[in-house]
């Protein structure tokens, strides 16, 4: 009988650290979400969903949330693309671009912000039209980026081109806060740029606004800000994917609902990750530049594929027919 009692008591013990061990499996194998964005306001659910805490309450135990922080959307998509991220706030000419050159690899899984982009030069340029970047230095954050996109589409339109192209405008690629200085230095003439960089150019330069956001393209109904997914990470954390995306949703809703609210929140994070709050002036202009919404509209996604083919960003036939995909 003894022996039986230590049988089984040794039994007991062997499947408590069997359970014990399988737990702290779990918790070890627990996915972190990487989360990528930029300190723009077009980037205003991450910001204010990592200010809040609404990321990390809405994964609870079944993830631990990551952010990480970009000045533009092509490093972003190359980070993703190598499996440095999950999912990330970016803009529509670098998820494009990543998708078809990805074979499928980044997918669109929602909208989050349109328009917020706004050309404007040194007054000392005397640029006043688009015309007028003849000759020209203009600064873009990226090669690449939405906001490149929209300085060609622009010059285009304009009759002119870029210098690598046989034109006469220079176009500088840099991180928006090397913008900035380098306007202030007049080392560019002019720059095309996201909120709060707009706004930031004008108020800390003294540039002026030539040509604003809703003159850009479309009237300012074209998508600045889009959430992509690394496919491999929707496919294996499908229940993860979803409650980011309603913690997004829910984000967007208290961004157009509570705009005062949330602006404070979103600046309280702009601090925190550059090291400065924005002004109440700077703030209110790049709100009023930016529509949050979690929509995707395929049809101009459809019109930016075929602008970056045209100018080269986009090789072969670039089909995005799959590109956006449904989170059930």
């Amino acid at each position: 009988m003894g022996r039986k009692i230590f049988v089984f008591v040794a039994l007991v013990l062997v499947a408590a650290v069997a359970v014990a061990g399988c737990k702290g499996r779990e918790k070890e194998e627990q996915p972190a979400v990487r989360i990528g964005f930029f300190p723009n306001i077009t980037h205003a659910q991450a910001l204010l969903g990592f200010a809040d805490g609404t990321f990390s309450k809405t994964f609870g135990s079944e993830g631990q949330v990551e952010k990480r922080v970009f000045n533009a959307g092509p490093a972003a998509m190359e980070a993703l693309l190598a499996g440095e991220l999950d999912i990330a706030y970016i803009g529509p000419v670098p998820a494009i671009n990543g998708f078809v050159r990805s074979g499928g690899a980044a997918i669109v899984i929602a909208g989050a912000a349109e328009g917020g982009s706004v050309l404007v030069a040194r007054r000392e340029a005397k640029v006043t039209q688009v015309g007028d970047l003849r000759d020209k230095k203009v600064a873009v954050p990226q090669l690449g980026n939405t906001q490149d996109l929209l300085l060609r589409e622009l010059l285009r339109r304009a009759g002119l081109r870029d210098r690598t192209k046989g034109g006469t405008v220079t176009v500088v690629p840099a991180e928006n806060p090397d913008i900035l200085t380098l306007l202030a230095r007049g080392q560019v003439d002019a720059a095309l740029v996201p909120e709060p960089w707009g706004s930031r150019l004008v108020k800390e330069t003294g540039a002026e606004v030539v040509v604003d956001n809703k003159d850009l393209w479309r009237g300012g109904k074209y998508p600045v800000t889009v959430v992509v997914v690394r496919r491999e990470f929707f496919q294996q954390h499908p229940q993860l994917v979803a409650k980011f995306l309603a913690a997004h949703r829910h984000l967007t809703q208290r961004l157009q609902q509570d705009p005062a609210g949330s602006a404070k929140q979103v600046n309280a994070m702009l601090k925190e990750l550059t090291g400065k709050a924005l002004p109440g002036d700077v703030m209110a202009t790049s709100l009023k530049r930016i529509t949050f919404t979690g929509e995707v509209d395929r049809r101009v996604l459809r019109e930016l594929a075929e602008l970056m083919k045209r100018e080269g960003y986009l090789q072969g036939e670039g089909d995005i027919s799959r590109l956006v995909a449904k989170v059930e």
